[in-house]
């Protein structure tokens, strides 16, 4: 509901502030129902199952993956279904969170590995330029295409701006033994933050699983005939997410109007964020395009976007938020 307040604030203008601000409900409207207790006999079935014994992740694609583990673990602490329903068809009763590929720890590794081996292919090609002034140079091409994959995986996964970027540009300019050393330990350091969790910050990887478990919503959505609120969803998901990413890059998210902050628009955002350099106007085209959909959506005028356009525009929003992360 406070999500819906707030596009109506920024977007409709029906209401210029939340009605529920400084409202206090005293009691409880309906009867409050004790839920029994968990006993150890209903928790046993669950948890002699997989991953509990095996200690392995499922792999297929709607098997949860990590919330296989933790799903059981919650479930019968935060909600009243009985433990034993959490036992039933786990693998294919419950939408995982997807991460994308640029999220994932373990793509990110292999990924590393990938670049590393093209390192050390490169450094294999040692050999004497020979003259007075020999040094110890690396076949040119090899050199080349290794420079190039590193540049673009930090960039994509850190920044321009970030320290690992700066210092692989810099120390790998030339087809040199040492240069090609120089990018190898880069990368040797980047891979170690990636794999002991130092990649992302607290804040980034919740905001990503709260995001990709809304747009799996989405996406069932779609799959089940409901192309409107699919889209609404999508978009809310696209919303929160420049939201997120003003803060990242100092745009401000509200103005005064008439002495009260007022949200700003969507549109608004997208525009600031490329002038701040937070991506390209190739992708705020693509924003823009997708807002549409969403306030078509939201406005009622279902007739002017198709569900083609809803089926691009879930992909495409989990792919820019892949290439531009909080």
């Amino acid at each position: 509901m406070t999500t819906l307040l707030r596009y109506e604030m920024a977007e409709g203008q029906r209401i210029t502030s939340d009605p529920w601000t400084n409202i206090r409900v005293e009691g409880a409207t309906e009867p409050v129902i004790e839920r029994k207790a968990v006993t150890a006999a209903q928790l046993r079935p669950l948890f002699a199952r997989e991953p509990f014994q095996t200690y392995t992740l499922p792999t297929a694609r709607n098997a949860g993956r990590d919330a296989a583990y933790w799903l059981p673990i919650l479930g019968p602490s935060t909600c009243p279904i009985p433990p034993r329903k959490f036992a039933v068809n786990i693998r294919d009763d419950w939408v995982p969170l997807q991460l994308s590929a640029s999220m994932n720890l373990s793509s990110l590794v292999t990924r590393v590995d990938e670049i590393l081996a093209m390192g050390h292919a490169t450094a294999a090609t040692c050999r004497a330029s020979g003259g007075h002034f020999s040094e110890n140079v690396v076949a040119s091409d090899k050199m080349a295409g290794f420079r190039s994959a590193g540049l673009s995986f930090i960039e994509r996964v850190f920044s321009s701006e970030q320290s690992h970027y700066v210092q692989f540009k810099a120390k790998t300019g030339r087809d040199l033994l040492e240069h090609a050393q120089a990018g190898i330990a880069i990368l040797g350091a980047i891979r170690q933050e990636i794999a002991g969790g130092w990649l992302f910050t607290v804040k980034g990887l919740v905001a990503a699983e709260l995001f990709a478990d809304f747009m799996s919503m989405a996406e069932h959505l779609l799959e089940t005939g409901y192309k409107d609120p699919a889209a609404v969803m999508a978009g809310s998901v696209l919303e929160e997410h420049l939201r997120q990413l003003c803060g990242k890059h100092g745009v401000d998210v509200e103005e005064e109007r008439d002495g009260k902050l007022v949200p700003l628009k969507a549109d608004r955002l997208n525009a600031e964020l490329v002038k701040k350099g937070g991506y390209n106007k190739l992708d705020q085209k693509l924003v823009t395009a997708w807002l549409e959909v969403r306030n078509n959506a939201a406005h009622g005028k279902y007739e002017l976007y198709t569900r083609d356009h809803v089926a691009q525009m879930i992909p495409g929003v989990l792919g820019f938020m892949s290439r531009v992360p909080l």
